[in-house]
């Protein structure tokens, strides 16, 4: 996510010139302000033709600017924000390029680059240029966001939150921020420190609800249930008829195997939005979830006359069929989702994971790579590439290792990732590797069954009998209370 919408790029390059004054948001209703108002006709007349969002109007009187002024710096800064506002990414850059080449000393060409090379998923000259315009203007707390959320797409945690918290230096009412730094602490698996910056906001009490309600969701995804229901409640004393509360809500009951609660929280959200999508599908996946599949077929039916042109709608579908075991159907559902919505990440990913079901390893590999692509910073693209590569074999053991580092590189503590080193390195005939890996795992997440199964394997070959009984003896307990646990969702 990359602050401030469509408008960002446009934004803070419209910045004021003042570098001791903080950028505005848009939305705010203030008037923004454009480089340099100047005498000059020419540059005059195509900042009017901006204002009035005659954009293709500015871009070719832009162009024709910079060919009799080759070396005026705002001319091609103009250039490059008319081009944004038209979607021509190639030519901005080129354009915000050429301004830089020409003046060094403005820090706004460079925020802007650094906001276009991110879109693009090219994040190493997304930093490079953030870095070196924060080197001139160290005050703007929209870009230190923006720089923060690319670092934590890269896996630079501690990097990200120094940033974030540069922010919210700036900025200590950036609700935003503060999230951003929740969201990073828990990759980093600090979650005593995200805890606390929760509490923070919690105290705070002025948070809105749109806020809150993101907050909750970032928690629930992260595993903090129990936090992040008390966020979705405070959301809801704030904002009573919220559609997007219950729709998290409901995803956490889902977390949690609580089926009932998790479909009357969708269907309250449907009731307070019957015409979104959002709400539609999410009632669709708390059946698909709680295995209702004639109830959630029955609902995706009628919702395709409606929604049937959005990628989502067969994402969805295709979550329905493949939880129903039809597998073709669920590519169909799938592929269409892509067709629809090309940077829909989790249809990549879900269409190769059916591949993967079906044996088809070259299209799952295409799939988990565009995942990848779109994703760059998501460890289970990575491990599920990495898994089709194991599958490939011994040729490809390369590839599959490589994907591992690329996990272990984004989160150092990912269980699958050093599960799969401690495996290869038990195959290698490195047992002392194997256990020193598997028993720091073991640590981190203690209810693990296949890792204690595979410790206990290791202690074994050394000669470790009582290790590998009480990790056995762990085995079956886990066993038996995951059992219990299904027995009681049912």
């Amino acid at each position: 996510m990359i602050r401030i919408g469509g408008l960002v790029l446009v934004y803070l390059t419209l910045a004021p010139l003042c570098a001791a004054q903080a950028p505005e948001r848009v939305g705010s209703g203030s008037a923004v302000t454009l480089p340099g108002r100047s005498n000059t006709p020419a540059l005059s007349q195509i900042e009017e033709s901006f204002r009035a969002g005659r954009f293709r109007e500015a871009q070719t009187d832009a162009q024709e600017l910079v060919k009799a002024q080759p070396d005026n710096a705002r001319a091609w800064m103009f250039l490059g924000m008319a081009s944004v506002r038209l979607n021509e990414a190639a030519k901005a850059v080129q354009a915000f390029e050429k301004a830089i080449a020409l003046d060094p000393t403005d820090s706004r060409p460079y925020f802007d680059l650094g906001l276009l090379y991110a879109s693009q998923n090219d994040l190493d000259k997304a930093i490079d240029r953030y870095q070196k315009g924060l080197a001139l203007d160290d005050r703007n707390g929209a870009t230190y966001y923006n720089y923060g959320r690319v670092l934590l797409a890269k896996g630079r945690i501690q990097e990200a939150v120094d940033a974030l918290r540069r922010d919210l230096a700036l900025n200590p009412s950036d609700s935003e921020a503060r999230i951003a730094v929740v969201e990073a602490l828990l990759r980093a698996h600090e979650r005593k420190k995200a805890r606390e910056e929760v509490h923070a906001v919690l105290e705070k009490n002025d948070a809105p609800g749109t806020v809150l309600v993101s907050l909750g969701g970032l928690l629930v995804r992260g595993g903090e249930f129990d936090l992040g229901k008390t966020v979705l409640t405070r959301a809801l004393a704030v904002s009573p008829d919220s559609a997007a509360a219950h729709i998290e809500l409901s995803r956490l009951s889902t977390a949690l195997s609580y089926h009932t609660e998790a479909i009357h929280d969708a269907r309250r959200a449907v009731q307070l939005a019957p015409d979104s999508l959002e709400t539609n599908l999410a009632l669709a996946e708390a059946l698909i979830s709680a295995r209702q599949d004639r109830l959630a077929t029955e609902l995706l039916k009628k919702l395709e006359p409606r929604f049937g042109g959005t990628g989502a709608f067969h994402y969805t579908l295709g979550i329905a069929e493949y939880r129903a075991g039809r597998y073709q159907p669920a590519v169909t559902a799938f592929e269409r989702a892509i067709q629809l919505d090309p940077n829909l990440d989790l249809a990549f990913f879900l269409l190769g994971q059916t591949h993967l079901v079906g044996g088809e390893l070259d299209p799952a590999e295409a799939c988990f790579k565009s995942a990848v692509r779109l994703k760059p910073d998501s460890t289970l693209y990575y491990n599920y590439l990495a898994r089709v590569y194991e599958q490939k074999g011994s040729p490809f053991h390369d590839a599959a290792v490589q994907a591992t580092e690329r996990v272990l590189a984004l989160d150092p503590k990912d269980v699958e990732s050093r599960e799969r080193m401690a495996k290869w390195a038990k195959e290698a005939g490195d047992l002392a590797r194997a256990r020193a890996l598997l028993e720091e795992v073991v640590a981190d997440a203690p209810t693990e069954i296949s890792v204690r199964v595979l410790l206990a394997s290791i202690y074994y070959r050394l000669n470790l009998r009582q290790k590998g009984d009480e990790q056995t003896g762990m085995v079956r307990r886990l066993e038996a209370l995951s059992q219990e646990s299904q027995t009681k969702a049912h």
